[in-house]
């Protein structure tokens, strides 16, 4: 048996479930401005699958404008790999078009789009897609190397301050940029030897805010964060009790 939760009442149902062991599909709704650029958060994964991703098609639902753009950052951290929606795709199993997300050759894409990734999407008109999937439920280590850029998001559909995550390999000065509301800007936040805690009122180690205050802001759910490291580093993302 599944149980069917949207991403914002997930917090929630999480808490209500503390017992339950069947698995737990998600989804989320997201609006998009004509030709503005969103960064979307990999939060879900394939259904039944413990840990492979999830093909295009079975992550981004509703109706798609045709030419509506993916961009997701090659390992390189140097290029994108582009995937358009296509009214004809071709499919190379069944040998036919279909409507559906197409390479640069215009072939059905085959990928499976890692958990606690992120991409951008381009829609060519204002629309509302669906990202949709089983949530993930144990820990997650994500990975980001040295001396390159990387888009990543909490594997899970729950806001995430970078401050509540276990880091290693972090060095002073590292950067992670989030993208804010209107599209336009980031907010900056770095790594720090001396975060300025007014809770507490004392200075610690941590991500913090060009004033160099730690981080107070949360990354929202579905949204994924560029990160800059100077060495690889690993983040560990723990789960939330399903």
């Amino acid at each position: 048996m599944k149980k069917l939760v949207t991403a914002f009442a997930l917090c929630a149902a999480m808490s209500a479930m503390a017992a339950v062991e069947s698995q737990v599909v998600g989804y989320q709704s997201v609006t998009l401005e004509a030709n503005g650029y969103q960064m979307i958060g990999v939060q879900f994964n394939l259904t039944g699958s413990i840990d492979t991703g999830i093909a295009l098609k079975d992550l981004v639902k509703g109706t798609i404008p045709y030419n509506t753009t993916i961009q997701m950052l090659q390992s390189n951290g140097q290029a994108y790999d582009i995937y358009t929606y296509l009214a004809e795709a071709y499919d190379p199993i069944n040998d036919t078009f279909a409507p559906g997300w197409g390479d640069v050759q215009e072939e059905l894409a085959t990928l499976a789009v890692p958990t606690g990734s992120a991409f951008w999407i381009v829609a060519p008109s204002a629309c509302t897609v669906t990202i949709a999937g089983q949530v993930y439920d144990t820990n997650k280590q994500l990975s980001a190397t040295g001396g390159q850029f990387a888009m990543l998001a909490n594997p899970f559909p729950l806001p995430v301050n970078l401050n509540n995550l276990t880091w290693t390999g972090l060095t002073y000065g590292d950067t992670a940029q989030v993208l804010q509301a209107n599209g336009q800007a980031y907010d900056i936040y770095t790594y720090l030897a001396e975060a300025y805690d007014p809770i507490n009122d004392t200075f610690v180690p941590g991500w913090g805010d060009v004033q160099e205050e730690l981080m107070s802001k949360a990354i929202p759910v579905g949204q994924g964060f560029w990160i800059s490291p100077a060495a690889s580093v690993t983040a560990t993302f723990t789960a939330p009790v399903l």
